[in-house]
């Protein structure tokens, strides 16, 4: 996933978690996954909080995804 952008995943599953340049988290998320809660704090993990993205922009627009970090 992305490794151009010096991404890694430290835990895959329905959402996985990437360790993105920088140290900060990302939670790739489905479109429709129930998280709108989650977009402004951020999602808790067990690694710590982590920005959530959908799956759409995430592959489509990985440069603006990377950029909001």
């Amino acid at each position: 996933m992305r490794r151009g952008l010096g991404w890694t995943v430290i835990e895959d599953g329905p959402r996985p978690i990437l360790n993105a340049s920088g140290g900060k988290l990302v939670c790739v998320l489905h479109p429709l996954d129930a998280a709108d809660g989650h977009f402004r704090q951020g999602m808790h993990t067990p690694h710590g909080t982590a920005t959530p993205v959908d799956i759409f922009n995430f592959n489509l627009r990985p440069g603006e995804v990377h950029r909001r970090l």
